[in-house]
C-alpha cells in the first residue's frame, strides 16, 4: 500500500483480484486505487529515494509481512478523474461519470454559451 497525504483517505494498493484489471468497468473499490503493477511502482518510488530499501525490496515483499518504508523526499501524487479522453487517432472516448462530477462542469459550460462575446485571457 502506498500512503500519501490527502483528505479523502485514498491509498494506492495491490489487489489479490488481478482479474479486475481485464474488466472494462473497474469501479469496484470503496475509494482506494488498485495498482495493477504495485511492485513496479514501489521500485520506481524507492529508486528516487536515498534509502537502501530499493535494493532489498524483493526480499521484503517475499516475507508477506506488511512493512513501512519511508522516502527521504516527497514525491507529488496527482490523481485525475477523466470521463473523456482521446486515443492515438485523437478520437474522443467517453466514460461513465460514476462519481457524478461532470454535471457542475456541464452547467458551467452551458452558462458560458449564453455569453458568446465573452473574451478569455490567455
Amino acid at each position: 500500500m502506498v500512503r500519501f497525504p490527502n483528505n479523502e483517505a485514498i491509498f494506492l494498493h495491490d489487489t489479490p483480484s488481478q482479474g479486475y484489471f481485464s474488466q472494462n468497468m473497474r469501479a469496484l473499490s470503496s475509494g482506494c486505487v488498485r495498482l495493477q503493477e504495485a511492485p513496479e511502482l514501489a521500485h520506481k518510488l524507492l529508486a528516487v529515494s536515498k534509502t537502501d530499501a530499493a535494493s532489498t525490496l524483493e526480499q521484503l515483499l517475499s516475507t508477506g509481512v506488511t512493512q513501512e518504508l519511508f522516502l527521504d523526499q516527497p514525491i507529488p501524487v496527482l490523481l485525475a478523474y477523466w470521463t473523456v479522453d482521446t486515443d492515438a487517432k485523437m478520437r474522443l472516448h467517453f466514460r461513465s461519470d460514476i462519481y457524478e462530477l461532470d454535471e457542475p462542469m456541464l452547467d458551467f459550460f452551458k452558462d458560458l454559451a449564453a455569453f458568446p462575446d465573452r473574451q478569455y485571457l490567455p
